[in-house]
């Protein structure tokens, strides 16, 4: 029973004094055996194994978006052509059923087999480009309304109209389609 409950820092110490010298303890009859006691050998390869599996486990998890989900970009423009510049945006890209009849009260609904809501930074020269979580820079087929929230309205309400900023009124739509470019343009209307 001594042999069980072994203290580590008896079983580090017989570790380094096997590893000095090139015999075991089983050449020795006088020294102690500990049956249950690994050797440094033992104890690096558990490690090694552990490290391999951890790596197997992390990469299953990184095996990319699943399929359905492709790239998509876009920009925002003004009406005469120039590009929405130093607005401070989100895009969002929010599903929608287009044979649904939308009489303006429709809220969103984040889980319709029409795709998955997805978003983008919109950059100082009315560029973006869309991700989905956890998937990253992609986007789901399927149809969408296309809002932009505004983080600073006292300073950019005046060149976004409220009805770009609401899903239940946004003109925008988008069709992320498989298999095609996805590059849109939406045009801002004061």
């Amino acid at each position: 029973m001594d042999a069980i409950f072994v203290t580590l820092p008896k079983v580090c110490a017989n570790v380094r004094k096997q590893s000095k010298s090139t015999t075991t303890a089983l050449d020795h009859p006088q020294k102690k055996h500990y049956p249950l006691m690994a050797t440094e050998s033992t104890v690096l390869r558990a490690i090694r194994v552990r490290i391999a599996l951890l790596v197997c486990v992390m990469a299953m998890g990184c095996s990319g978006p699943p399929e359905g989900f492709v790239p998509a970009t876009g920009a925002f423009k003004m009406a005469d052509g120039s590009p929405l510049i130093d607005v401070q945006s989100m895009v969002r890209f929010d599903p929608y059923d287009p044979n649904f009849i939308d009489d303006g009260t429709a809220a969103p609904d984040f889980t319709t087999p029409q795709g998955t809501s997805c978003t983008a930074w919109l950059q100082a020269d009315g560029q973006f480009v869309l991700t989905t979580h956890p998937y990253g820079k992609v986007a789901e087929f399927g149809h969408y309304k296309v809002q932009l929230v505004l983080f600073n309205l006292k300073q950019d309400g005046a060149k976004v109209p409220e009805i770009y900023r609401l899903f239940e009124s946004t003109p925008w739509r988008a069709e992320i389609k498989v298999g095609e470019k996805n590059e849109f343009e939406f045009i801002v209307e004061n």
